[in-house]
């Protein structure tokens, strides 16, 4: 009786360890899937982070350009309705408006 209890025991320690050995495994394969999801999702968001970075950077590039612009046009019209000299010469302004009258045609 005690070698039939015995035997019993064994087969429900081998049970038990194999068992154990296999959700020891499942717990191997999903952190191994999750090490692989999280690597996978990192790798997604270092790449979004340099597309926006490379977008930022045309937008200042951009933003550089139009205020540039924009101050070549103020000097422009600051020339172009500069007041007429004190001297009595024509102005910009004047010559400009003469040439649209067909003054010098």
């Amino acid at each position: 009786a005690l070698a039939l209890f015995w035997k019993a025991l064994q087969r429900q320690e081998e049970a038990f360890a194999r068992s154990h050995r296999e959700a020891l495994q499942q717990l191997q394969r999903q952190e191994e899937a999750v090490n692989r999801s999280h690597c996978e999702a990192m790798a997604r968001l270092q790449e979004a982070a340099a597309a926006m970075e490379q977008r930022q950077l045309q937008m200042l590039e951009r933003q550089s350009r139009l205020e540039q612009e924009h101050r070549q046009t103020f000097q422009r019209m600051a020339a172009f309705f500069k007041p007429q000299p004190a001297d009595g010469s024509e102005s910009t302004a004047d010559a400009h408006g003469a040439c649209n009258r067909g003054a010098h045609a």
